[in-house]
């Protein structure tokens, strides 16, 4: 942090940020503004400023940290700033540049939007398509792929390769959070803190995989229970958490929300018809004793999957457009 605040204006204060004198501006009035004036005093020589606010709508709507402020100035030495939303052609200047005379500077896009684009997609990919993928084929698909593949079943090979991409595509997602702040930022968010827990519990899931007891014995039961009751947390806390993504992103376009809530609707909708389909299939079973179920019910477990899949890609790639765009 470099230079200091000077408040001009009774309705702000002047607080210290990371043992820095003067290096924050908070405003104390409550009622809704465009506009929050100070003074900012620059050192005897820098060579890029970046201005981060944290400023609030609502209780529901805020953005923290964000670098989208225009800033604006005097004649005077001094910088006035004045924060409100950015466009989207966000850019830093790439050279050392008096701020006083603006229009001399030059500009390079804003690289930092890249990779949080690329950590929202990568997120909502895996969990919301390969994670919900490798949940359906272990749980739905049990007879409609048991054909043997290089040793075992086609569902649990399935299984095992959309859930490695999962964690994959959840871990290069955390990396590149720590790339974007450049390493671990101690004022963190919700959204942070849940991201978080989804990593350490995404880690674990395939460690007790590994190490699961055999189909006899006593212990597979609590394996089981611990293996589904994890999935389920992880898929609760990463879905929430996408949520909370696109509330920081959302302000531009107002749509993302709203089409994240019609994806969880359509696979509540998904799995509510493949639980029903597998207890039918149950019953049936039962009824034949040790036969195999009616075709017609092995049938319906791929249409159904089929039907989900095309919902599925539809709300992936609008919501991949719209991080593209927002």
């Amino acid at each position: 942090m470099v230079g200091h605040f000077i408040v001009t204006d009774p309705k702000s204060q002047i607080l210290n940020c990371r043992e820095k004198v003067n290096s924050m501006v908070y405003d104390k009035d409550s009622s809704i503004k465009s506009k929050v004036w100070a003074v900012w005093v620059a050192p005897a020589s820098v060579s890029k400023v970046i201005f981060i606010a944290r400023f609030l709508q609502s209780k529901k709507t805020f953005w923290v940290e964000s670098p989208e402020l225009v800033v604006s100035s005097s004649a005077a030495s001094s910088l006035i700033g004045r924060i409100q939303l950015h466009r989207s052609d966000v850019t830093l200047s790439d050279t050392k540049a008096d701020v006083s005379a603006a229009s001399n500077v030059t500009h390079k896009k804003h690289k930092s939007h890249i990779i949080v684009k690329t950590h929202g997609a990568l997120m909502l990919i895996a969990w919301m398509t390969t994670g919900s993928l490798g949940m359906i084929m272990a749980r739905y698909f049990k007879t409609a792929a048991k054909r043997p593949i290089l040793g075992k079943a086609l569902w649990f090979q399935a299984h095992i390769v959309f859930m490695v991409l999962t964690v994959a595509a959840t871990i290069v997602s955390f990396v590149l959070s720590f790339v974007e702040h450049r390493g671990w930022a101690y004022d963190v968010s919700t959204h942070a803190i849940l991201g978080c827990l989804v990593m350490i519990l995404a880690i674990i899931q395939p460690f007790v995989s590994i190490l699961r007891p055999s189909p006899q014995s006593d212990m597979r039961f609590f394996f089981n229970w611990f293996h589904a009751v994890n999935a389920l947390l992880i898929k609760v806390l990463a879905v929430t958490n996408l949520f909370l993504g696109f509330q920081f992103i959302d302000y531009k376009l107002g749509w993302l929300v709203n089409t994240m809530g019609g994806f969880v609707g359509w696979e509540a909708l998904a799995f509510f018809c493949l639980e029903i389909n597998s207890d039918l299939a149950r019953k049936e079973k039962q009824k034949l004793g040790d036969s195999e179920s009616p075709e017609a019910l092995v049938k319906a477990e791929v249409y159904l999957l089929l039907i989900y899949l095309c919902g599925n890609m539809a709300f992936l790639v609008a919501l991949l457009v719209g991080i593209g765009i927002s």
